[in-house]
């Protein structure tokens, strides 16, 4: 099925965690039908020029009802390019949903983490399609070697 309107979202967190405010939000806002989360993960921004990506983890998340849709779309030159937007030595979670444009946002988004929204960026449904795909053929044609080795996507610019 093709990909909606897509949303991606930036909101302060303390830590290398999505911090509960973030999930509840998000759980409420796939409940009433408003989003669908395609992928999160969590930048640390050590220096002017740099921070880490961290992996949120997927069990955890299905576990509150919140699973993946298309883990992996955020890459790692995302994260980096959205890590001018979060304070030296500060996180932030990185949130891609489908659906949440505008108005909608205000809807699901509790105020407490509307407060800590550094940022929200319409990514159009064609853009985050070629992403998917491309995504896809790339796990198709290195499904053998992922098995063997593990795979980390741990460093952002």
């Amino acid at each position: 099925m093709p990909l909606g309107q897509t949303t991606l979202l930036l909101a302060g967190v303390d830590g290398d965690r999505p911090d509960a405010a973030l999930l509840q939000a998000l759980v409420h806002g796939a409940n009433i039908g408003g989003i669908r989360l395609l992928d999160l993960v969590v930048v640390h921004r050590r220096s002017l020029r740099g921070g880490v990506l961290l992996e949120v983890d997927q069990d955890d998340l299905a576990l509150m009802g919140l699973p993946l849709a298309a883990a992996g779309l955020i890459g790692v030159d995302d994260a980096a390019a959205l890590c001018a937007h979060v304070g030296v030595g500060s996180s932030a979670a990185v949130v891609l949903v489908e659906g949440g444009v505008d108005e909608r946002t205000r809807a699901w988004a509790p105020p407490a983490l509307r407060a800590r929204l550094l940022g929200v960026w319409p990514v159009p449904a064609s853009a985050t399609e070629d992403v998917l795909q491309t995504a896809r053929a790339q796990v198709v044609a290195d499904a053998g070697a992922r098995r063997r080795a593990s795979f980390s996507r741990r460093s952002a610019g």
